[in-house]
């Protein structure tokens, strides 16, 4: 890829953990609350996407139309956030009102994204560009990456236990315990739903921090693990 195009992944990666901090917390989306989150997680997921098909298939491919790209870019970009939706739902229906389902919803966002990068590499990128076929050069850039991908997620799982393990048992992640809400707002359950808040905020900034070091890390690992026989395309690191 190009210089250009490299440039908005890397960006629209970064604007998309600052802006799901600052705006929904997690990207998850909870199928029985079709609420402001809801739709602004799918738009989230919508945009990032279909930019990164964008800047992807216009590297890959240097002829044609704008309107055609743009369109294929939107189809893809709601198809990618239909299939996140699905993804979440699922998650939910398997884990139903637990606090696993924190853990889970920030896992959805590092798997459904890290699928989606992977996706636009082998699908579009790697077709279309000229690769050695030395598997053995490919083999050595992949370990280059991949202790720091295995530390990132590890140390992302590890904090989210960590925080999650503070949260009373029945805790359900659309706010208050159950057994919270079931009793009159005396001062013990205001704290209680305090507590919730403030670690479900430490919660939504480690995804969000931990999530965008790992797309661009498996971005920047993609794009060096082949060595390239045209010099137009762009190294990393």
């Amino acid at each position: 890829m190009q210089k250009r195009e490299n440039f908005i992944v890397l960006c629209t990666t970064v604007l998309f953990g600052i802006l799901s901090r600052a705006l929904v917390g997690i990207p998850y989306m909870v199928w029985s609350h079709f609420d402001k989150t809801f739709l602004l997680s799918f738009l989230l997921w919508a945009l990032y996407t279909g930019i990164m098909y964008c800047a992807v298939k216009a590297a890959a491919v240097s002829s044609g139309r704008r309107i055609t790209l743009f369109t294929a870019s939107l189809l893809f970009g709601l198809t990618a956030a239909c299939a996140k939706t699905g993804f979440d739902a699922l998650t939910g229906l398997l884990l139903q009102k637990s606090r696993a389902l924190f853990l889970a919803s920030s896992l959805n966002t590092l798997i459904f994204g890290s699928a989606v990068i992977l996706f636009l590499y082998f699908r579009i990128i790697r077709p279309c560009a000229s690769f050695q076929s030395d598997t053995s050069c490919i083999k050595k850039r992949i370990q280059k990456y991949a202790g720091v991908l295995i530390l990132l997620a590890g140390t992302y799982i590890a904090v989210s236990l960590c925080i999650i393990r503070r949260l009373p048992p029945d805790s359900s992640f659309t706010g208050m315990p159950e057994s919270t809400l079931a009793q009159p707002l005396y001062m013990n359950a205001i704290l209680e739903a305090g507590n919730i808040a403030r670690y479900t905020r430490s919660l939504s900034t480690v995804s969000a921090v931990f999530c965008t070091l790992f797309f661009l890390t498996l971005w920047i690992a993609l794009q060096n693990t082949a060595a390239k026989e045209s010099s137009n395309h762009t190294r990393f690191l």
